[in-house]
């Protein structure tokens, strides 16, 4: 991993995202509604049980989702072990089959093919981009498959930006918020 990609898993290891809140408020959230309707390339009858890899899953609410709404067979990649156990006790909770794995999903270790590939504010994070999108397409997308990435801007990260504005207006140490 670069030094870019060290600076990115450190911030997000002391403040995951996208769900930082405790497995049972995101079960609640994920049961109470659908988040994936938000997202209107990820319809049911695109999605119901079908196979999909998430690329950079933080917290995992969109496998969840995913797992729980639309009885998809998600696996689910983060190299951020904190979001990975905090996924992975909300998914006790909701009772789903997810299978996540912490890794760094810019190096090649599955030989599965997907019917979605999908990554929602992770590649711009990486040192290449458009290298490590066309190698995910090649690796993991399967000839009738689907992709689904996600760049940040202003609407899309708000939850972010909030959350980034309320350290900022705490006390903490400037250092702390981007070491």
């Amino acid at each position: 991993m670069n030094d870019i990609g060290l600076k990115v898993k450190r911030f997000y290891e002391k403040n995951p995202f996208n769900f930082p809140d405790s497995p049972a408020i995101i079960e609640k959230k994920i049961r109470d509604r659908n988040l994936i309707l938000d997202y209107a390339p990820l319809s049911k009858e695109k999605l119901y049980k079908r196979k999909v890899i998430e690329l950079g899953c933080g917290s995992g609410w969109l496998s969840l989702c995913l797992s729980h709404y639309y009885k998809c067979e998600v696996t689910a990649i983060d190299f951020n072990q904190k979001s990975i156990n905090i996924a992975k006790a909300a998914q006790d909770l909701l009772k789903t089959n997810v299978r996540f794995i912490c890794a760094d999903f810019t190096k090649e270790f599955l030989n599965e093919k997907f019917n979605w590939v999908i990554s929602v504010g992770v590649l711009h994070h990486t040192a290449q981009a458009m290298v490590n999108l066309d190698a995910l397409i090649k690796r993991y997308l399967d000839d009738q498959g689907n992709i689904l990435i996600g760049l940040y801007h202003l609407h899309g990260r708000r939850p972010f930006l909030d959350k980034i504005e309320k350290l900022k207006n705490s006390n903490q140490d400037k250092a702390d918020l981007i070491e």
